[in-house]
């Protein structure tokens, strides 16, 4: 198999409200194993609660678990720290 990056959501769909993002996340979580299973990637990377709490109850371990983009986007002054964090983690793995 060729080497490269596959992105995916653990929420496969857009919810209608925020309110419903954890039961999407349940309905998800058997396409997101088959994902994984199919691919098999060497690292794992979660972004976000919901990512982290799928793999969690999948019982696969994730490479590095992160914040979600938008939790960056909305609060500017953990960004830095955030992307200094990132590249240590990135750089010890």
């Amino acid at each position: 198999m060729s080497k490269g990056v596959f992105i995916t959501n653990s929420v496969k769909c857009r919810p209608p409200s925020r309110k419903y993002i954890e039961e999407m996340r349940k309905k998800c979580v058997e396409i997101l194993d088959k994902e994984i299973k199919l691919l098999k990637p060497e690292k794992i990377v979660a972004f976000g609660k919901c990512a982290k709490t799928s793999l969690k109850e999948l019982k696969i371990p994730a490479t590095l678990e992160i914040p979600h983009p938008n939790y960056i986007v909305r609060f500017e002054n953990y960004k830095i720290m955030y992307y200094r964090e990132l590249l240590l983690k990135l750089l010890a793995t």
